[in-house]
Formats: structure tokens, sequence, C-alpha cells
């Protein structure tokens, strides 16, 4: 048995919350939502994702935050975990155009701001595709709160995202490095004693703070190891990195863990 045809219905992005909340407090069945998708994140689902959702993730082990536009603004809404196929086949993916059906507003119960987030429960598609040359230059909508905009999920503890295909590498424009600007005469750490790695080995367990700095030479770095597994968010940076750090005195294998990973790695040039 097929839905009966409900005609599509424009709706502003920057309006669609408001939409959505009328619908529920009126009784009424919104009408689908023609958009674009701009970008699907992908994340492992989080310790209390029922509780947040209310959806069941069943036996699903990611989670997916969809990003979609009128061309105008931008939403970053919750995928049903239902729809989580769509995504493994590549039928939802960026430039695609849609309908979107069966939209619910979820809050946050325990934000003081009242934060809350649209969930898709139901997509369509259409011919044709999105294409722009900037998808950043598209603005979210104007009221749009902190977990809407930054590069962070919708739900979970998490801190990051995860590439679409796989756990490894790193993804995110946390692990993008930022320009900063150097002062030569100023060293940051010119308080702290130094200590070299030989002694460090033999005085560790004895060391009281402030730490002694260790200043080497980065020898060689292993590919950074993703740690996370689904329903275990307690720790919101699931990474480790692997260097090895040399001096006058030897050297020494270093673990870098959490989210020095992602502010430190890509400094370390060997």
């Amino acid at each position: 048995m097929y839905d009966s045809f409900v005609e599509p219905q424009a709706v502003p992005i920057a309006e669609l919350k408001e939409r959505v909340r009328q619908a529920k407090r009126l009784r009424q069945t919104l009408a689908p939502v023609p958009a674009s998708v701009l970008a699907v994140y992908r994340y492992l689902v989080g310790s209390d994702f029922e509780g947040e959702t209310g959806e069941g993730p069943g036996e699903e082990q990611d989670v997916f935050d969809v990003v979609v536009t009128d061309g105008h603004h931008k939403i970053k809404c919750l995928l049903s975990p239902k729809l989580n196929g769509l995504v493994h086949r590549n039928e939802l993916c960026a430039g695609c155009r849609v309908t979107l059906h069966d939209l619910t507003l979820r809050y946050n119960e325990g934000d003081v701001q009242g934060d809350s987030f649209i969930i898709i429960k139901d997509i369509k598609f259409l011919t044709g595709t999105f294409s722009t040359d900037d998808p950043a230059a598209i603005p979210y909508w104007p009221e749009a709160l902190p977990p809407e905009t930054g590069h962070r999920p919708l739900t979970s503890r998490w801190e990051h995202y995860l590439p679409l295909w796989n756990n490894e590498d790193p993804y995110g424009e946390q692990w993008e490095l930022q320009e900063e600007e150097e002062d030569q005469n100023n060293d940051p750490y010119g308080d702290f004693d130094r200590i070299e790695l030989k002694r460090l080995a033999s005085k560790f367990k004895t060391l009281t703070r402030p730490y002694p700095v260790v200043t080497g030479r980065v020898l060689a770095r292993a590919r950074v190891h993703h740690y996370g597994k689904p329903g275990k968010d307690k720790d919101k940076w699931t990474y480790q990195g692997y260097i090895e750090l040399g001096d006058s005195s030897g050297t020494a294998s270093m673990v870098l863990w959490g989210s020095t990973v992602p502010a430190l790695y890509n400094k370390l040039e060997v």
C-alpha cells in the first residue's frame, strides 16, 4: 500500500523549526519540505541515544547528522536510525535533492537554553542535484544554537565526527592546522625546568608539579588510532597518537590522548 500523495510545500529553512513546532501544537501534519543536502556527518551512537532522541537505535552503531539547505540558509538535523541504510547505500549524500517527511522536534531537557533539534523520520528523493562553489558560505539559520553550527554531533557526548567509511582517518575542522603567529622571542616554557629523556625515565614517578619540560625532535609519527566504541561516550575524544621523541640522551615512545591528539598531532612534524 502506498501513502497518499501530499504536494510538497516550500518552507524557508529559517522557519522550519517553528513550522514543525506549530504543526505539533495544532496537531497538524506538516507537508513534505523540499531541500538539498549539503553534508552528511557520521558518529557512533551514544550511551543515552534513546533518552536524548526518543528513538531506539536498534542494531545500528552509527548515527548521522544531515545538513540541509534551501539555498539561503542551512540547518543540521538528526537522521532517524531506521534511515541509515540510505547513507550506507550512498543514496543520501551531499548534493542530492530531497523532500523531508515526518519531521519531529526533540528538546534537550538537560540544556538550560532550551536547545532542540529536528529529527528526520522519512525522506524521499527528487531528480537532479544541488551544487554550490562554497557550501560553507551558506549561513546557518539565524537562531541556530552552537550544537547546530559547530562541527560536533547533535547527540551524545562525542565532540567529533568520523569519516563516512572508516574510523581511523582524522576528519573535521578540529584537525585542520590553524595559522598562528609565532613570537620567536617568547618561549612559553621559559620559566620551566628542562629534563633529558634518560633522566625522565628514572625520575618520572617522583616528579612534582610544575613538571619539567622535555625538548627534543620528533623522529617518527604513527597513524592516529581511534578506540571509540558505540555506547561508550564517556571520553569525548577517543583517539591515541604515537610518536617517537629523541634528544641528546636517548629516545622514547610517547602517547598523546584525547583532545591533545587533534590539537597537536598535525603540528608534530618528523
